[in-house]
């Protein structure tokens, strides 16, 4: 009986899909199975649950995690508490969670370790010897004062991202591999505090703020100069996962080294000697070709 008055309010109040533009918005206190109280902006209803709008963005509750459903209005949908999202991820990740987490509104991001509202000294003690261990923050969290997302991000040996995320008054989790680029990050923040991806992706990179490509990234100047010396054409730009710059390099580097080769031909050497100054050009043409490709890989 617990699900009835739900399934009344569903019947009586709520706008089908095509419904939903006519009508004015109508604004839902929400219980969740899983701990959850969410103010909403209800949408639609669809085959599987409630299409729903929060300050952070869009979701699908179903019907089978739904417990009790109140109306409420606009002031106290404008006026309820950000969610507070608990994640345990390496040192070297947080940068880049830091700034995926506040591309999405009415979020309050915590690590592991930190006090979050709602916890004891303890408690986020605990927190922070679980490093991102999911289970162990799930433990750690369980008692706070309030529900929060609980989430821990590791790297694969793939490079991609390892995503957990439950709630920490509920047992559902979200499990996923995601790449570890901008996008995917965008992706991985949305899934962690189960709000559909906005296609709009995330917001462009400051500049000079490059994307690592592939399994490299931006080399410094130095690096170039020295991946440089490595006898394969176009490898300053391969080692930074761009296929352009090093064909460039390629088509830099042969039609040189073909020059050099029928230039020391015409020298009136040996043949050793022929073949020791064809090889010496080759070989440099190859290191000005590599830098150039380099470069260019670097600017993109």
């Amino acid at each position: 009986m617990r699900t009835l008055p739900c399934w009344i309010a569903l019947g009586l109040m709520l706008p089908s899909a095509a419904q939903a533009q006519e009508r004015k918005a109508q604004y839902r206190q929400l219980k969740l199975m899983d701990g959850r109280e969410v103010t909403a902006e209800i949408l639609a209803t669809e085959p599987i649950g409630l299409r729903m709008r929060s300050p952070q963005g869009e979701a699908i509750v179903s019907f089978e995690v739904l417990i009790d459903m109140v109306p409420a209005d606009k002031a106290a949908y404008d006026t309820q508490k950000n969610w507070q999202v608990y994640v345990g991820a390496p040192l070297e990740h947080r940068e880049h969670l830091t700034e995926a987490y506040g591309w999405i509104e009415g979020l309050d991001l915590h690590f592991a370790g930190d006090q979050a509202p709602g916890m004891s000294a303890d408690q986020a003690t605990a927190a922070g010897e679980c490093a991102a261990d999911f289970s162990c923050l799930l433990d750690a969290t369980s008692d706070a004062n309030g529900w929060m997302f609980v989430v821990s991000v590791t790297p694969t040996e793939s490079g991609d991202l390892q995503l957990f995320s439950g709630v920490n008054k509920g047992d559902a989790t979200t499990k996923s591999e995601i790449p570890d680029t901008r996008d995917g990050r965008w992706q991985l923040v949305h899934e962690s505090v189960l709000l559909q991806v906005d296609d709009s992706g995330p917001p462009k990179a400051p500049k000079g703020d490059k994307e690592p490509r592939g399994g490299g990234g931006s080399l410094e100047d130095a690096e170039i100069i020295s991946a440089s010396f490595v006898p394969i054409p176009g490898y300053p730009s391969f080692k930074q996962g761009d296929a352009g710059g090093g064909l460039i390099a390629i088509g830099v580097a042969l039609p040189t080294s073909v020059a050099l080769v029928g230039a020391a031909g015409h020298g009136g050497q040996s043949i050793t000697e022929t073949a020791v100054v064809a090889g010496i050009g080759t070989y440099a043409a190859m290191i000005i070709a590599n830098q150039i490709g380099g470069k260019i890989s670097q600017g993109k």
